[in-house]
């Protein structure tokens, strides 16, 4: 039986495409720059395909309809936040959207395990 010996999250964050409440789209390097960041706190990213949402303004009450990029990213809870907050500010965001999508994320890697766990 393999008992995994470090659990993390998996967690889903929304990223937004274009800047608030503007069509100008943030250009390819500054979408990199937030994914460096993030793959030097978590040691990578997974990018999914964008999709459309709308929200309320938690400010000004007016309904906002956004193009994001959903990113899964395995991490604990202490490191979202970071990203949540290195996230609003790089993107200038009001607020961030993030949301735990599994209790337990595991990584295979066959040079330290084999089909029983942990190569010790």
């Amino acid at each position: 039986m393999w008992i995994d010996t470090q659990t993390i999250d998996l967690w889903e964050i929304y990223v937004p495409v274009c800047q608030t409440l503007s069509t100008t789209r943030f250009t390819d390097k500054h979408h990199r720059q937030w994914d460096n960041e993030v793959i030097r706190l978590t040691g990578g990213l997974t990018l999914l395909k964008s999709i459309k949402g709308k929200s309320i303004s938690v400010f000004n009450g007016q309904t906002c309809e956004e193009e994001m990029i959903p990113v899964r990213i395995a991490a604990d809870i202490h490191i979202m936040v970071q990203i949540s907050i290195f996230t609003a500010k790089h993107y200038s965001q009001e607020s961030v959207f993030y949301y735990k999508v599994s209790d337990r994320a595991m990584i295979y890697t066959p040079r330290t395990m084999d089909e029983n766990g942990p190569v010790v």
